[in-house]
C-alpha cells in the first residue's frame, strides 16, 4: 500500500540518518550530540595510558591522536572544519580517551 511504501522510505531515510551521525571502526567511534555542533569520539587506548602519554594535535581541519611511542590510531583530515579551541579531550572508562570535537558549522552534519 502506499502508507507501507511512505513507511519503508521512512525507515530508509532514518538508516541514512543515524549512518551519517554515527561511525564504529576497531578503534574508535564518533557520534553527533543533539543540534549543538558536537561531535564524540571515544577512542580504544591501552588501560594503562595517562595524560601524559596522549598525543593529540587537533587543528581545524585535521586531527592526530595516538598515544606516545606508538603510530598514530587516527590521523587524518576532518570531513568539515572544527572550533580547535573549543574541542577537548578527557579519559573515559578505563581504556577510553573522549575527544569532544566542536564543529564550526552546526548545521552541517559530517
Amino acid at each position: 500500500t502506499l502508507y507501507e511504501n511512505f513507511l519503508s522510505k521512512r525507515s530508509k531515510a532514518h538508516e541514512e540518518d543515524r549512518k551519517c551521525r554515527e561511525h564504529v571502526t576497531a578503534h574508535y567511534q564518533w557520534h553527533q550530540e543533539g543540534e549543538d555542533g558536537t561531535v564524540i569520539v571515544s577512542v580504544t587506548v591501552p588501560k594503562a595510558t595517562k595524560k601524559k602519554d596522549v598525543v593529540s594535535k587537533l587543528s581545524r581541519g585535521r586531527w592526530t591522536f595516538g598515544v606516545k611511542g606508538k603510530d598514530p590510531i587516527i590521523d587524518g583530515k576532518l570531513y568539515r572544519p572544527c572550533a580547535a579551541d573549543e574541542s577537548y579531550w578527557s579519559f573515559g572508562e578505563a581504556g577510553t580517551v573522549v575527544m569532544t570535537i566542536q564543529k564550526l558549522d552546526v548545521d552541517c552534519g559530517w
